[in-house]
């Protein structure tokens, strides 16, 4: 799963809560498809220092 990260995904802050639900279901079923191994990765091109993960990814990793 690429580019979870604030800005990206959810693609924007002001979505309405039926655009919000619906990247959640994309994402959920992109974390259930998942084989053997699952890589999310969160970065941007613009700034590589500087990116935070999706709220989405809120307990669904280890927090650091």
């Amino acid at each position: 799963v690429i580019g979870a990260e604030t800005g990206q995904f959810p693609m924007k802050e002001d979505a309405r809560p039926d655009e919000i639900a619906e990247e959640r279901r994309v994402l959920y079923v992109a974390l259930t498809r998942a084989k053997e191994r699952l890589f999310i990765l969160w970065t941007t091109y613009s700034d590589l220092g500087n990116c935070e993960q999706s709220p989405f990814l809120a307990g669904v990793l280890p927090s650091r």
